[in-house]
């Protein structure tokens, strides 16, 4: 009888190791994808030099424009599979359709030596989440997905008044 309840807690322990490297393999590759995510949005707003595609309220459409930031950014999100539909954003970000926060603070403006155009800079900040779904675990924590959070920054964009390189857009600033 001793040696069938040692047997049994043999088997738990190995179940619960077993958990514990599944549970951390899924974060790591979560996290990798969020990590990706982050590097390939602020890749396509640097590309575009600016988040271009969003209207007033700094908010980017669910349409796939390739012509703009957004449509490219959604684009890629549907390819990646990336989707995190409950986040929190903080405060002075906007929460962006597919899952990911944007911030635009602005550098200030700047002469420009040919033409005189007062330039804006710009630089974008960016937060994706590490989507975790263990059913037990969203139960007892359930605001675990704002915790794994990576965040990064684009260099600055610089826009002219007129927005030209922006196709005309906005260059929105904090």
């Amino acid at each position: 009888m001793r040696e069938a309840i040692g047997g049994a807690m043999s088997i738990q322990f190995i179940i619960i190791f077993l958990l514990l490297v599944n549970s951390y393999l899924a974060f790591t590759v979560n996290y990798t994808k969020a990590f990706r995510v982050k590097n390939e949005i602020i890749s396509i707003i640097e590309k575009n030099e600016g988040l271009t595609g969003v209207g007033d309220n700094q908010m980017c459409g669910d349409g796939t424009d390739s012509a703009t930031a957004c449509g490219q950014i959604q684009t890629y999100l549907n390819q990646v599979g990336y989707n995190t539909p409950e986040f929190n954003c903080p405060v002075g970000y906007v929460k962006q359709p597919g899952g990911y926060c944007s911030q635009s603070v602005c550098e200030g403006t700047h002469n420009s030596q040919n033409l005189g155009a007062q330039y804006v800079g710009a630089h974008y900040g960016i937060i994706t989440f590490v989507q975790i779904k263990f059913p037990i675990i969203d139960k007892l924590l359930p605001a675990l997905s704002n915790v794994f959070a990576v965040s990064g920054e684009t260099k600055t964009v610089y826009s002219s008044g007129t927005n030209t390189e922006t196709g005309g857009g906005y260059l929105f600033c904090n």
